[in-house]
């Protein structure tokens, strides 16, 4: 009697049991370990420069990334840890689907073949069609459709190539495998290369990129989203945008190279701990190199390359790769600034100015800064975006310096 009792207890309530033994289950801490990092894809992956301190401990897991159920949600596939005393960011660079097609594709894709292949003997077989030579190689691997090289720029590859591979030609084996991980985050996110071309270390307003292991993609964490300060008080976001506007004018034109965002959205901005704004996300970033724009001279490539105001009911960005691509100077950045983060697109429920909304009147008397941001986003007269830019900046320093 007493068994059949405590049988139909546990039929009555048997969710009940399902659900004790299944929550704590989620709320597992997950461990950073060879199997988190995927490392039985090497050497189809990122790299594994940042294995060490993955896997003897000394990068932890914080905040919800420990949590094994968030995982199952996590679909950008970010997670937040610490490295001894720093904060950094683990990425995938991608979702799964587009890892695991980078990974299926890489032979029909690099190597031309479309039943699968020893990819490293094939790259091998291909570098030898080239005499060994990897910056002559680049052409024929199939990855010009990373924004970063969709213009033509051979110093750019080979400076690039150099943080892979010990030497540039006669390849040894470490350097086969590191150009493997090159491929692979080319097919599936172009930021590590970035990162390592235009080092935070240098001034570049980027993360710091530490290294990868297997698929995961170590960066320091640069505080908090933009988004956050959207409420802020005035005079504390106009500093912020002076900041993006000071962003944008670097990034047009530094030590030769002219760096156009394509996804210049507020999520892809943060603010570090010293108030700083930083680029965090550079998967859209499309890199110019201007000596070899003033070596080629294409046609008309002293004009300046104006973006055109484009109306539609989201955040779109319109561009034309060639124009910046053939171009000297564009003034795309301060289009995608102007548009993207100070006007109604900038955030759900912004108002037409975005993250200058709410100006002090005494502000827009002296400075007309509602004439200039329109001006900005969508000119009048030819030039009137950097016009407009400029005055901006000026206005904001002024406004900035003022006691």
């Amino acid at each position: 009697m007493m068994q059949r009792q405590i049988f139909l207890f546990f039929r009555r309530h048997k969710f009940f049991f399902i659900l004790l033994v299944f929550i704590p289950a989620l709320f597992l801490f997950k461990k950073l370990d060879m199997d988190f990092a995927e490392l039985q894809y090497c050497p189809i992956c990122y790299g594994n420069d940042f294995c060490p301190p993955i896997l003897n401990g000394s990068v932890k897991l914080t905040r919800f990334s420990s949590w094994s159920f968030i995982q199952l949600f996590n679909s950008k596939n970010v997670f937040f840890a610490t490295y001894g005393q720093k904060k950094v960011v683990l990425k995938k660079l991608g979702h799964n689907f587009e890892i695991r097609n980078a990974r299926e594709n890489i032979c029909t894709t690099v190597f031309k073949k479309e039943k699968g292949c020893n990819v490293r003997e094939s790259l091998k077989v291909l570098l030898n069609e080239y005499y060994g030579d990897v910056v002559e190689t680049f052409p024929s691997l199939g990855l010009r459709s990373a924004d970063i090289f969709q213009c033509p720029s051979q110093r750019l590859v080979k400076a690039i190539l150099e943080n892979y591979v010990n030497q540039l030609t006669d390849l040894d084996e470490r350097s086969i495998t590191g150009m493997l991980n090159f491929i692979a985050v080319s097919l599936v996110n172009q930021e590590p290369l970035l990162l390592q071309m235009f080092p935070a270390s240098k001034g570049w307003p980027f993360p710091e990129y530490y290294g990868s292991c297997g698929l995961l993609s170590a960066v320091s964490d640069e505080g908090i989203p933009l988004l956050r300060f959207v409420n802020k008080p005035w005079h504390f976001r106009a500093e912020l945008v002076l900041q993006i506007l000071h962003l944008a004018d670097r990034m047009s034109n530094t030590d030769g190279w002219s760096l156009y965002a394509t996804d210049m959205t507020i999520d892809n901005l943060s603010v570090d701990p010293n108030g700083k704004v930083k680029f965090i996300d550079l998967e859209n970033i499309i890199v110019v190199d201007r000596y070899e724009l003033t070596n080629r001279r294409p046609a008309k490539w002293l004009r300046l390359a104006e973006s055109v105001y484009d109306e539609c009911d989201s955040n779109c960005l319109s561009f034309s790769t060639e124009d910046l691509c053939s171009h000297l100077n564009a003034d795309h950045n301060f289009y995608a600034v102007c548009r993207s983060l100070l006007s109604s697109y900038a955030y759900r429920g912004a108002g037409p100015h975005g993250l200058l909304h709410g100006i002090p009147k005494e502000v827009e008397a002296k400075w007309k800064l509602k004439h200039w941001l329109r001006e900005c986003q969508k000119p009048s007269i030819k030039r009137g975006r950097l016009k407009a830019k400029s005055q901006l900046i000026t206005a904001l320093e002024e406004i900035h310096r003022a006691p």
